[in-house]
């Protein structure tokens, strides 16, 4: 009568092992994705602080007219109606 039950819980042990490894929601599986979660935080991460910034060059755009002047010289290279453009160059050596 023992060795059934020592026989039923080695099987027992067997199956929750097989489980525990191959089976739905494996220990791999787990790892894969604590993984992703990990890399989809930092994304997160990265793009808040993106979105941080954006929302302060908002703030400064707003109160101040002359830095969206100022923008609009240095990024898209526009003058005003009058102004003379000049680009000055290394000279080649």
């Amino acid at each position: 009568m023992t060795k059934w039950i020592i026989v039923v819980l080695i099987g027992l042990l067997g199956v929750l092992q097989y489980q525990c490894w191959m089976g739905h929601g494996n220990i791999r599986d787990i790892m894969q994705l604590k993984n992703m979660i990990h890399i989809q935080k930092t994304e997160l991460q990265t793009l808040v602080e993106r979105n941080q910034t954006l929302e302060i060059d908002l703030e400064v755009l707003k109160k101040y007219p002359l830095a969206c002047e100022e923008r609009a010289r240095n990024e898209l290279g526009m003058i005003k109606e009058g102004e003379i453009f000049f680009v000055v160059t290394e000279p080649a050596h």
